[in-house]
């Protein structure tokens, strides 16, 4: 769907351009501030308001228009058009038509263009000078039902806590490598409160042992003593025997009382030896020293564990990194891109697996000019703003690759001498009449 005709009158710097576009590269050239970029921004309008710019009407002027003729709609011809005129508030007032050859018009004109023209203004040459993240922008719209933005959201939410994960890794990995413990450390701390108890247990032990021992002394030697007044009462009646009834009696109390005490000490059984505190002293000496190790380990434990936890999470996040991206590869890889061998990443276009941005001029030029056609499926027009970069080589390429695609190109050139080229002069066709000829 070609544009076959193209009339501007009076918008921006153009006072009057008319001409029948060709099939193919269509240049148009001329100095600068002449006309020539307001001659492809009068054909962009037609792709929508969003492309009118602020002050579409010529200085001097009261309106200004714009007509283009389609073919190859059904089998008729679509002739658009778009008004400007000045209100008396200063604003600028704006209409559209779409109609055919047999006076049909479009009820929503706006909306009809929109879907024709969708890509109107795609610059094939701007496309390859752009930056990475530009191209990747303009070849996501060929991959439907995939939100990018939010597989980047979900990929970065998962990346962001992946990094935190591993930063408390290596944290709590230098916090593990930091704590020494010795092999034979126990579980469990040892209860210094018990041995403390333990030992004054063996304390209050030894202390009643040796309590029963002096007990037993001093019983043993009342006896000896009970013995030997025995002795001396015997002597004493003996000697003294007006007292021997008295002293008789006495002494046999007292050999009672002694027989009862061996009786005692017979009962009693030897005393067991006393326990050694010594060990008891040793054993809570070293239990400070069990016990730090004790928690020490305990740490270490904890650590470990959480090193290992937070492992297993940094695990399943780089997971959902990796199904994020490859998720995004299947939507690209089944996505219907213009050309063979482009794909593209989070901020770069790959052409057979290389960047596009080293590919060769004319790789960069089919691309793109492929991209341009596929952009806009129903009206195969492309706009290019700054031709005149373009050697002779590339300039043939874009022509080969225009016919091969069935692209019809309009190309802003600045005082080219190409015979067959457009020139604007003061906002009107200088070579109108060489045009006409050549028709």
């Amino acid at each position: 769907m070609p544009i076959s005709y193209l009339k501007v009158n009076n918008y921006m710097k153009v006072e009057n351009v008319e001409f029948d576009p060709k099939n193919g590269v269509n240049e148009i050239t001329g100095a600068n501030g002449m006309g020539k970029s307001s001659t492809l921004n009068a054909i962009a309008t037609m792709g929508g308001k969003k492309e009118i710019v602020w002050k579409p009407i010529r200085d001097g002027a009261e309106e200004a228009f714009i007509e283009i003729h389609l073919d190859g709609v059904g089998a008729s011809t679509v002739r658009v058009v778009r008004r400007f005129w000045r209100k008396e508030n200063g604003e600028v007032g704006d209409s559209v038509t779409v109609e055919t050859a047999d006076g049909m018009r479009a009820q929503k004109p706006e909306t009809l263009l929109k879907s024709w023209l969708s890509a109107f203004t795609f610059d094939p040459l701007a496309f390859t000078r752009a930056d990475d993240a530009q191209q990747v922008e303009i070849l996501k719209t060929f991959v439907k039902d995939f939100d990018f933005d939010k597989e980047a959201e979900n990929r970065k939410t998962a990346y962001e806590k992946r990094t935190d994960v591993n930063r408390q890794v290596r944290d709590l990995k230098s916090q593990v490598a930091g704590i020494s413990v010795p092999a034979a450390t126990p579980e469990a701390e040892i209860d210094i409160s018990a041995l403390t108890a333990e030992l004054q247990e063996v304390g209050e032990f030894n202390a009643d042992i040796q309590q029963r021992a002096a007990n037993r002394q001093r019983v043993s030697d009342e006896a000896d003593r009970f013995v030997i007044e025995a002795a001396q009462l015997d002597e004493q009646a003996a000697t003294l025997r007006r007292q021997a009834q008295e002293a008789e009696d006495q002494a046999i109390l007292k050999r009672e009382m002694a027989a009862s005490n061996r009786k005692r000490l017979e009962d009693a059984g030897p005393l067991p030896e006393p326990k050694d505190p010594g060990a008891v002293r040793e054993r809570i000496a070293s239990a400070d020293a069990i016990n730090s190790n004790v928690r020490q380990k305990k740490q270490l434990d904890a650590l470990i564990s959480r090193v290992n936890a937070l492992e297993e999470q940094a695990a399943t996040l780089t997971k959902e990194v990796e199904e994020s991206d490859a998720r995004k590869l299947e939507a690209v890889k089944k996505a219907n891109l213009p050309v063979d061998g482009l794909s593209f990443g989070d901020d770069i276009i790959l052409f057979n697996g290389q960047p596009l941005s080293q590919a060769s001029q004319a790789e960069k030029i089919r691309v793109s000019v492929a991209i341009a056609t596929a952009m806009s499926p129903k009206l195969k027009v492309a706009l290019i703003k700054d031709g005149s970069l373009l050697d002779k080589k590339s300039w043939a390429l874009l022509e080969q690759f225009a016919d091969e695609n069935g692209l019809q190109i309009f190309i802003e050139t600045v005082d080219s001498e190409r015979p067959t080229a457009v020139v604007i002069e003061n906002g009107n066709i200088k070579n109108n009449g060489i045009l006409e000829a050549a028709e």
